[in-house]
């Protein structure tokens, strides 16, 4: 055994580690953390063909280098060497532009073609189209766990697209990079790196809790079964985050929440600090961060509150977490399905609120209204909601909107019959009672929405209290 170990050490060639492959795209203009391995003890030379000088470092005794590499401007396609005086390893058809990591469970995970049963409505016409000359490409990772964090991923490879990678994809990732290149015209790299029914403790490393959570249990290093694998804190981070350390990104869309709408009150504490340690990996101290507030379902009866009190979290996330933006969807959800067949709006509101925020493409209504402040006047029963983000407006005028309730004192709820919009940032309500304490909007379960911006994005529900 000891010599056959010799001889593959002997034989050992240059490697790329298991994110880097052909047909990527790697962060432009920034600094990425190259790595792979070799014959322990080697001088790994390591060149890009964009001009950069070459690198030489030597790798330690298990066989490992790494070398941080600066990117240019977009571009492509490049080759990126790396060679020993045993031999060389080339990849090719490089591409540099802005990557987005596409994260969360499985209305993220929800595939072009759809899910059994489930359809994805409208992306045929995206799948049939896909292009493989077109610099956009997609890395879909295997799942993976681990009780400690891993150096390498499962599985998957940069792929260009073509109607059978396009159609495996995530449709709200796919959608939003799509929209993205097509208005930048620049190379994009999308990563998929999503686990159904995961909650958002599963996606953050040990030293999280540790340092901030530490009523919070984690697995023991030795575990190898779960109550629920995709729930338990840090196994998902360790096999399918960590892989990513030093591969700058330009940014996340996240769709996620419905696993952890129990607990409302913990998941705005949760989402910062893990924001904060993906920062660490991807190696962006600001890093944008674009989430979907959780679409209407009817999950434990439509006039229940457990996602809507999930869904005031989520807009707390948004108020109180700097780089971050909250889509609406509250007209794209389903009674039925908890994977709701209109992903290619949803990936296009995210798209709009990147290319507006992170990219300076002014001009729409694009964010969700926010209720800011209500107030009551007794003498006229009358209940004055102010919103940002209303843009040009809140619609439509002419008509009365649904879905606002009041609150008394003792907790009574009471359905409004009469709300408009005024056309400005504001909606007037006239309560069916004395002494309102609370206004709502669409707080329940499954709501239709009735209110939205000039461009036609909707409001996000809500609970406020009043004041006179």
């Amino acid at each position: 055994m000891l010599a056959c170990a010799g001889c593959l050490i002997a034989d050992a060639k240059v490697t790329f580690g298991s994110i880097f492959s052909d047909n990527m795209v790697l962060q432009q203009n920034a600094n990425v953390k190259l790595r792979g391995t070799a014959k322990p003890g080697s001088n790994v030379k390591v060149k890009a063909s964009w001009g950069a000088k070459p690198l030489t470092v030597k790798s330690d005794g298990d066989g490992n280098w790494a070398v941080m590499l600066a990117t240019p401007a977009a571009g492509g396609p490049f080759t990126i060497t790396a060679s020993d005086r045993d031999g060389e390893t080339e990849l090719t058809n490089v591409l540099t532009g802005d990557v987005w990591f596409c994260g969360g469970q499985s209305n993220m995970e929800m595939p072009m073609r759809g899910y059994a049963g489930q359809p994805a409505e409208g992306t045929i016409d995206y799948i049939m189209k896909a292009d493989a000359k077109r610099p956009l490409r997609l890395f879909h990772q295997e799942k993976e766990w681990s009780t400690t964090p891993r150096g390498e991923v499962a599985g998957g490879e940069w792929q260009v697209e073509t109607p059978a990678t396009v159609g495996d994809f995530s449709a709200v990732g796919y959608v939003f990079g799509d929209y993205i290149q097509d208005v930048l015209d620049i190379p994009v790299g999308l990563i998929h790196c999503n686990w159904g029914n995961s909650k958002i403790e599963s996606w953050m490393p040990a030293e999280a809790f540790k340092k901030n959570f530490p009523e919070i249990e984690l697995p023991a290093v030795d575990a190898t079964e779960f109550g629920w694998l995709e729930g338990t804190p840090t196994l998902l981070y360790n096999g399918m985050i960590n892989p990513w350390d030093g591969f700058p990104v330009k940014g996340v869309v996240w769709y996620q929440g419905e696993a952890n709408n129990p607990y409302p009150e913990l998941y705005p504490r949760l989402f910062p600090v893990m924001k904060q340690e993906w920062e660490k990996i991807f190696a962006n101290d600001s890093l944008p961060f674009y989430y979907v507030q959780l679409a209407p379902f009817n999950a434990e009866g439509p006039r229940e509150f457990n996602y809507a009190n999930f869904r005031q979290a989520q807009v707390e996330i948004q108020r109180n977490v700097p780089d971050v933006s909250m889509v609406s969807i509250g007209d794209l959800g389903d009674s039925i399905f908890i994977h709701a067949p209109k992903k290619v709006k949803v990936g296009q509101r995210l798209a709009y609120q990147a290319l507006d925020r992170t990219y300076g493409h002014k001009g729409g209504d694009v964010y969700t209204p926010i209720a800011t402040a209500a107030s009551y006047n007794p003498e006229n029963h009358e209940i004055w909601v102010t919103f940002e983000n209303s843009g040009h407006g809140m619609v439509p005028t002419q008509c009365t909107l649904s879905g606002f309730e009041v609150v008394d004192a003792d907790g009574n709820i009471y359905d409004v019959t009469e709300a408009r919009a005024s056309g400005g940032n504001g909606v007037k309500v006239i309560s069916p009672i004395d002494d309102p304490v609370e206004v709502r909007y669409c707080h329940r379960n499954y709501y239709e929405s009735s209110l939205f911006n000039n461009s036609g994005i909707p409001a996000s529900p809500f609970k406020l209290k009043l004041s006179k």
